[in-house]
């Protein structure tokens, strides 16, 4: 499911900043768990993805980012995903995705949880959470201590790769500028 009102940064509908398709060097997301890595040969959107080993649980963080980056606000997130080909029975696992926004007052507040059973190993998927109201609000604001954690939970000894974090679903445009 590829939604036709996803929107990124920069003013390019369709598309994300390079920090938050895991293109910009200088922005990079981090793991307190893990080295991640860049795939520039399986790849969603842009020149890379992002690799995330397993198996085990493995926290991505991405860079900080000013929320006026984002040029409208959707009611959703959106990140595409790359399942390697399974090797066991068992589930493969899932995805915990969190916001924060600590000067708005918003600190790993809980996106939703998305499982990874179901989805086809060897094709991109795109994997979504609601934003809740007050994530929104945050993101239409102007706070520059914002981020986005993917809590991956991998059952595969082989990689998980993401591409394309976005903004989708019902989106409207900015009321705040700085």
């Amino acid at each position: 499911m590829y939604p036709g009102s996803a929107c990124g940064l920069g003013g390019q509908a369709g598309t994300a900043a390079d920090w938050a398709g895991f293109e910009d060097p200088s922005r990079v997301w981090t793991s307190p768990d893990a080295t991640l890595g860049y795939d520039d040969q399986i790849f969603d959107q842009g020149r890379r993805s992002l690799v995330v080993p397993g198996p085990g649980r493995v926290r991505v963080v991405s860079p900080l980012f000013t929320t006026s980056e984002w040029v409208a606000i959707g009611t959703e997130l959106d990140v595409d995903v790359y399942l390697p080909p399974r090797t066991s029975a068992g589930a493969p696992g899932h995805v915990k995705i969190m916001f924060s926004a600590p000067i708005a007052g918003l600190d790993n507040v809980r996106l939703g949880t998305v499982q990874l059973k179901g989805l086809h190993p060897g094709i991109w998927t795109t994997i979504s959470v609601s934003l809740p109201d007050r994530v929104q609000a945050a993101l239409d604001g102007l706070y520059d201590d914002a981020r986005f954690t993917l809590d991956v939970h991998n059952n595969e000894s082989a990689p998980i790769r993401f591409d394309h974090v976005r903004l989708a679903g019902a989106m409207r445009a900015r009321t705040t500028f700085p």
